[in-house]
């Protein structure tokens, strides 16, 4: 080989060598980003696996085990590095939880596809030299197995019993406008949690994670952009039944609750509400309901006798 390409160095590793010169803190997040992940990706997958392994250091983030993930390796090169050394089995399960969640095994709690070469059995037993091999040296090793063999039991996944107050159910109603098949559906999704809720606060809690995630109810961060917040409400079930021009708002001049204020004045000439749940978290839940329903919400979630839950309306001074 010429001397010249025995120094020559592609653009993708140069990209991933600079990453290691970095201090702890800036190289957390350049393992985060797509440049780094493409730049080890265009490597291959037999070469990207043989440069992570060179050039893990500790301390063990959870983007390292993204980047293992990305490169699609077999259940063998997994397996290896879960029996390796504590550093390599902390990104082999990691890479495992990124696959569980791109699979949505912990929100739909769905079974996830094998990781290709892998059974459950080969999978259990990998967990089980985790723990023996590393526990004590890594606090997050426990936490991150028990969501893996939750992702990928053994025995099938269990069904708990939830108890359900009758107010809760009939608030899940008129989320999810009387359809019976989305309100079982979040009850079976409820019950197959790792860790179902057992208070009714737990329980009205996955109630509006659930109609969230399924857009039924907008979960906003005070610090949410406006063309964000406009986003989620206007796609709401009962939102798209409205004649609302949702464009000008985008452009709104204001606090957060002042935008609030002014669509719920625009609502109110339809015939409808959007009304916030305060869960005492600090950020806003709303949904859009038409009065009669929101009357409804308001004397169930009273009924629930818990003093941080109530519902907030927007109403202009």
């Amino acid at each position: 080989m010429s001397p010249f390409f025995s120094f020559w160095k592609s653009p993708a590793l140069k990209t991933l060598e600079s990453m290691l010169k970095l201090s702890n803190f800036e190289r957390q997040s350049r393992l985060a980003s797509d440049e780094v992940k493409t730049a080890l990706t265009s490597l291959g997958t037999d070469p990207g696996v043989a440069w992570l392994d060179k050039n893990l250091v500790s301390p063990i983030w959870p983007e390292w085990g993204r980047l293992l993930y990305a490169l699609k390796p077999r259940w063998e090169v997994i397996d290896q590095w879960i029996r390796t050394d504590k550093l390599h089995c902390l990104v082999a399960l990691d890479a495992l939880m990124k696959m569980a969640d791109a699979n949505d095994a912990f929100y739909r709690k769905v079974t996830p596809d094998l990781p290709v070469g892998a059974t459950l059995q080969s999978m259990n037993e990998a967990f089980v030299v985790a723990i023996k091999n590393y526990e004590k040296e890594s606090p997050r090793l426990s936490e991150t197995v028990k969501k893996l063999r939750y992702a990928w039991p053994l025995k099938g996944r269990s069904c708990k019993k939830v108890k359900m107050p009758s107010a809760i159910k009939n608030i899940a109603n008129v989320f999810f406008l009387g359809d019976e098949k989305i309100v079982s559906a979040w009850r079976e999704n409820m019950a197959r949690e790792m860790e179902p809720p057992e208070s009714d606060t737990d329980v009205f809690c996955s109630l509006l994670e659930y109609a969230s995630d399924e857009g039924f109810v907008s979960h906003i961060d005070w610090r949410s952009g406006f063309e964000d917040v406009i986003d989620l409400l206007q796609n709401q079930p009962h939102a798209k039944e409205l004649a609302l021009d949702w464009e000008p708002f985008e452009k709104f001049e204001g606090e957060i609750e002042d935008l609030f204020r002014a669509i719920n004045c625009e609502m109110c000439k339809l015939n409808f509400e959007m009304i916030g749940i305060d869960e005492g978290s600090g950020d806003y839940c709303l949904t859009i309901q038409p009065p009669n329903a929101v009357s409804q919400l308001e004397t169930l979630i009273r009924s629930l006798n818990n003093p941080t839950l109530k519902v907030v309306k927007f109403i202009e001074s």
